[in-house]
C-alpha cells in the first residue's frame, strides 16, 4: 500500500456504510471529486442531454437511408430500443409525459394548455431542488423566457418547462427557457440535464427525414462525439409516430459514454425515460415514473481484466501492458495536442485513488521507483505532483483537471508544466489504481510517443479490447478521402505498398478493404461507420473487429499504420504508428 498524499475518510465511512458501489438502491454522493454511481445501477453521468424529433414512427426512421447520420453513427454507435413507444397523441401530451410523468390533464395541442402554469413535479424543479442544473433550448424561441405560442419555427406545444415557468411551487425559474442559439459551444458548461427542441423544420414535423437528420449531424454531433469521453450521455428520442404503427411505435437511442451498443427490446415508454434521467442524478421521481424502473441493461459491464492502448500519436507508438487477471483496470493510454498531454484510465470496479505515473527523462535512475521506470511526475485523483527526494516524497504543483466517470478517469496537463515541448518527444507512464487496504492494481509500462503539433492530421492512434481495434485521427482539413492503412503482418513485402510499409487493409472512410496484392486493388470486407461521420473535418474513430483483420492473440501482435487524407486539399500522410495490442 501506498501512504496516500491524500486522505479521505468519508469515502471510507460511506464504503462501511454500505453507501459505495454499483448495485442497490444508494444515493449518490460527491466524495472528494469522485463520483459514486447513482440510484438502481445507473451510470451517474455528468451530463445528460435530450434531443426530442417530432411525428415520425420507428419504420420510417430506423433504417432508412434518408438518416444516415442516426443510422450510421447514432444507432451504429449506440442503444437503439426496439420497442419504444409514445403514449398518446397529439404532440404537447407527450412532452408533458416526457417532463413531468403525467399529460396533466391536456388532451390537444392548445396554448397555453389548460390549468398552466402548473404546480405539480417535474424534472427541471427537482434537479434544481436536488442542487443539480438544467435548462431547455428552443430553436426559434424569440428570447429567454419567452411563453410566445409560437414565431417562426418555434412551438410552445413541443416546449413543457415553459409550462411551470413561474416562482410557485414545484414551478421553475424563466432563465431555465432558453433559444437554442445560447446552447454552449462549452459542453463542460451545460447544465446536468439539458433538453433540445429544433424547430418545426428541423425536427421533422414540418421538415423531412433527411432535413431532420442533417440539422442533428451539423449541431448536436459534436456534444455526441463529446459525450463518449466526458461521461456525458445523449438521447434521442422522439414525441408520438406518424399515426402508420399499431402501437405508437417511435425510434429512441442512448448514445455516449458507458452506453454498450446494440439493440434492445424490452418495454420502453416516455416514462421510463423519464425515470432512468431521474436516476442517474438521484432525484425525486416525477409523477407515473415512480411506478416505472429505470434502464440498465444498455451500459457496458466494465468487466474483464487485462487491457492497455497501443502508443499514441505520432511516429512510432508503443506498447500498453496489462492489468492482471482479476485487476479491474482495463485499458490505459497517454495521448496529446499541441497544448496539453491527455491521460485515460478504464476500469470495471471503483478505488480509492487513481494515479499516473510519468518518467519525463526515460531514466529508471531518476525519480520515483515504479513498475521499471523512474516516476519524475505523479498524478493523484485530481492533483499533479513533481518528485522530492528520494523514495515518496511528492511537491504539489496544483490541479491535474481530473474528469472521474463511473468506469474512467481522464486527466489534462499541460506540456509546458511537463517540460514536454518538442517533437518529436516521448515518455513513459504506469497507471495504478488502489482501495485502501487492497492490493495495489498496476498496469505496467506504456510508452507515449508524441504527435506533432501540427499537420493536417493529428492526435492519430490506435487502440483494442478482446473483440475490437479502434482507430482514430483528427483530420483538420474536409479530405474527401480518409484513410487508415493497415500492415497486419508488418512486412512491407506483402500488401499494398504506401509510404514504408505494405498495408494488408484500408479503411477508406466508412469502409475496410483488404488488399489483393496487385497494386491499388481491394476487395471490400466490411462496412466501418466512422463515429464523427466521414463526411467533414473533425475527430474520426473507426471500430474493426480483430478477426476480421486477422489479429486474434491476446497481446503482442504489431501492427504499423499509416493514417491518410487525400482529396481536396492537398494530401497529407501522417508519420508511421504502431500498435502493440492488448487485450
Amino acid at each position: 500500500m501506498r501512504t496516500q498524499i491524500r486522505t479521505s475518510g468519508l469515502l471510507g465511512l460511506l464504503a462501511a456504510l454500505g453507501w459505495v458501489g454499483c448495485s442497490g438502491e444508494s444515493p449518490e454522493a460527491s466524495v472528494g471529486g469522485q463520483l459514486v454511481e447513482a440510484l438502481n445501477g445507473v451510470p451517474n453521468f455528468d451530463h445528460v442531454l435530450v434531443v426530442i424529433d417530432e411525428n415520425h414512427s420507428y419504420s420510417s426512421v430506423v433504417g432508412s437511408s434518408a438518416a444516415p447520420y442516426i443510422n450510421g453513427t447514432l444507432i451504429a454507435h449506440g442503444a437503439l430500443f426496439t420497442n419504444s413507444v409514445a403514449l398518446t397523441h397529439p404532440s404537447q401530451p407527450n412532452y408533458l409525459h416526457l417532463f413531468s410523468g403525467s399529460a396533466q390533464g391536456v388532451t390537444d395541442d392548445t396554448c397555453p394548455p389548460p390549468g398552466a402554469p402548473y404546480t405539480t413535479a417535474n424534472l427541471a424543479f427537482n434537479a434544481l431542488a436536488a442542487g443539480r442544473s438544467f435548462a431547455g433550448y428552443s430553436e426559434d424561441l424569440p428570447s429567454a423566457g419567452s411563453t410566445s405560442c409560437g414565431v417562426n419555427g418555434y412551438a410552445r406545444k413541443h416546449n413543457p418547462w415553459v409550462d411551470w415557468q413561474g416562482s410557485g411551487s414545484n414551478q421553475v425559474p424563466a432563465s431555465v427557457n432558453q433559444p437554442f442559439s445560447s446552447f454552449p459551444s462549452d459542453f463542460s458548461t451545460l447544465p446536468s440535464v439539458s433538453f433540445v427542441v429544433p424547430n418545426l423544420t428541423d425536427d421533422m414535423h414540418d421538415g423531412s427525414v433527411a432535413q431532420g437528420d442533417a440539422w442533428l449531424a451539423s449541431h448536436i454531433d459534436s456534444y455526441a462525439q463529446w459525450a463518449t469521453t466526458h461521461n456525458s450521455l445523449l438521447i434521442l428520442t422522439f414525441d408520438e409516430d406518424d399515426g402508420g404503427s399499431a402501437n405508437n411505435q417511435i425510434p429512441t437511442v442512448f448514445f455516449g459514454a458507458n452506453v454498450q451498443p446494440g439493440s434492445y427490446g424490452e418495454a420502453v415508454n416516455h416514462h421510463r425515460v423519464l425515470r432512468t434521467i431521474e436516476d442517474v442524478f438521484g432525484l425525486a421521481h416525477a409523477g407515473a415514473a415512480a411506478n416505472e424502473t429505470p434502464i440498465t441493461d444498455c451500459w457496458t459491464s466494465g468487466s474483464g481484466g487485462t487491457g492497455g492502448s497501443g502508443g499514441t500519436t505520432g511516429g512510432t507508438g508503443g506498447s500498453g501492458g496489462t492489468g492482471g487477471s482479476g485487476s479491474g483496470l482495463s485499458r490505459w493510454r497517454g495521448s496529446n495536442d499541441a497544448t496539453n498531454n491527455h491521460y485515460s484510465l478504464y476500469f470495471s470496479q471503483p478505488f480509492t485513488f487513481y494515479r499516473v505515473y510519468i518518467d519525463t527523462d526515460e531514466s529508471a535512475a531518476t525519480g520515483f521507483a515504479v513498475a521499471g521506470i523512474g516516476a519524475d511526475y505523479l498524478i493523484e485523483n485530481g492533483v499533479l505532483y513533481s518528485h522530492g527526494a528520494a523514495g515518496w516524497n511528492w511537491n504539489s504543483l496544483g490541479s491535474s483537471s481530473q474528469v472521474l466517470g463511473s468506469n474512467s478517469s481522464s486527466w489534462t496537463i499541460p506540456r509546458a508544466t511537463l517540460g514536454q515541448t518538442a517533437y518529436p518527444n516521448s515518455d513513459r507512464l504506469s497507471f495504478e489504481a488502489e482501495t485502501s487496504g487492497s492490493p495495489i492494481q498496476n498496469a505496467g509500462t506504456y510508452e507515449h510517443v508524441y504527435s506533432a503539433s501540427s499537420g493536417a492530421i493529428t492526435g492519430y492512434f490506435a487502440e483494442n479490447d478482446a473483440s475490437n481495434v479502434y482507430y482514430t485521427a483528427n483530420f483538420t482539413q474536409n479530405y474527401t478521402y480518409k484513410h487508415v492503412f493497415i500492415d497486419a503482418d508488418t512486412n512491407a513485402a506483402t500488401g499494398y505498398a504506401w509510404d514504408g510499409i505494405g498495408a494488408d487493409y484500408m479503411i477508406e472512410n466508412d469502409t475496410l478493404y483488404r488488399s489483393t496484392g496487385s497494386g491499388w486493388s481491394w476487395t471490400a470486407v466490411a462496412s466501418t461507420p466512422a463515429a464523427g461521420g466521414s463526411g467533414s473535418a473533425g475527430v474520426k474513430t473507426w471500430t474493426v473487429p480483430r478477426a476480421t483483420i486477422g489479429e486474434t492473440a491476446p497481446s503482442g501482435e504489431t501492427a504499423n499504420l499509416v493514417f491518410d487524407g487525400s482529396g481536396g486539399p492537398a494530401e497529407y500522410i501522417a508519420p508511421l504508428y504502431l500498435h502493440v495490442y492488448t487485450q
